[in-house]
């Protein structure tokens, strides 16, 4: 569930950028996250070898939930069609980022953390398809 939420939510906000800004779309990302994902790309370049080139420039994939967060709050005027309000985006967000954190770090969760990723990654995709 998180996984598609994720893979979705970056391909939905380069699209909804480059709608609005063609191929200058990145300089509507924040500089800050831009800075954190090439780190993170250059870091997984040099542990693992096999990473493409090609992977490592889509910078989006290295955004974190709350990378995702910032750049739509920052492009409020063209996100708020889909989200109608920041409060419902950056709680969701940052509500999803704990279960998020723990599966990636092999813990287990909660039936109840579960049912919240459920739903919220629900709400979050009718968002999207508006």
């Amino acid at each position: 569930i998180l996984f598609k939420l994720e893979r979705k939510l970056r391909e939905f906000i380069i699209n909804k950028l480059e709608e609005n800004y063609n191929n200058s779309w990145l300089n509507a990302v924040p500089r800050s996250i831009i800075n954190k994902c090439e780190n993170r790309a250059r870091k997984e370049k040099q542990t693992y070898q096999d990473i493409t080139q090609e992977e490592v420039n889509q910078i989006l994939g290295y955004a974190d939930f709350s990378d995702i967060k910032k750049i739509i709050i920052t492009n409020w005027t063209i996100f708020e069609h889909y989200f109608s309000n920041t409060d419902l985006i950056e709680n969701k967000l940052e509500e999803l980022e704990i279960p998020r954190n723990t599966i990636a770090h092999n813990r287990i969760i909660s039936v109840t953390e579960l049912n919240r990723i459920s739903v919220y990654a629900n709400d979050l995709n009718r968002c999207m398809d508006r």
